[in-house]
């Protein structure tokens, strides 16, 4: 059985994205996926307006060049919370994720959604390829407990 595609909402979860009826699959549709890794996220402190300056470029870059309209998904991968995780887990020695640190994640997520939603906006680009589906500690932490589950 093939896996149904997940897509991260706001609030850190998931659901399921919708797969396209064999119908609507055509040689035109996207097919690439890239993985991105969102190093800028991961100074302790930043304003809205500073990360607005840094990604608006990031997010028109996929949605208005042609070349890159073969790119159906991309990862992006955002860093802090499983560094900081990292570092409380060696020094230590805890499994446990401190809130702060998924609440800090979730935020720059809810920054990052912000920011694409208005670039489509600006750009009217609504429901463009691709989709942007954001990665970090609160969904990397499901998959670290079904890990731990198996074992």
């Amino acid at each position: 059985m093939d896996p149904v595609p997940m897509r991260a909402i706001k609030d850190g979860g998931t659901r399921r994205a919708s797969t396209p009826r064999h119908s609507q699959m055509t040689a035109n549709q996207p097919s690439a996926v890239v993985f991105t890794h969102m190093g800028g996220l991961s100074k302790p402190q930043f304003t809205r307006l500073e990360l607005e300056k840094k990604y608006t470029g990031f997010f028109q870059s996929y949605l208005l060049n042609n070349d890159l309209r073969k790119i159906k998904t991309v990862y992006c991968y955002i860093d802090r919370g499983i560094r900081q995780y990292l570092h409380e887990f060696t020094t230590k020695r805890t499994l446990n994720i401190h809130p702060r640190l998924l609440e800090d994640d979730t935020e720059r997520i809810n920054i990052l959604q912000g920011i694409e939603e208005k670039v489509r906006a600006q750009n009217h680009a609504g429901h463009a390829w691709p989709q942007f589906v954001y990665v970090g500690l609160h969904q990397l932490s499901g998959l670290f407990r079904r890990m731990i589950e198996v074992d």
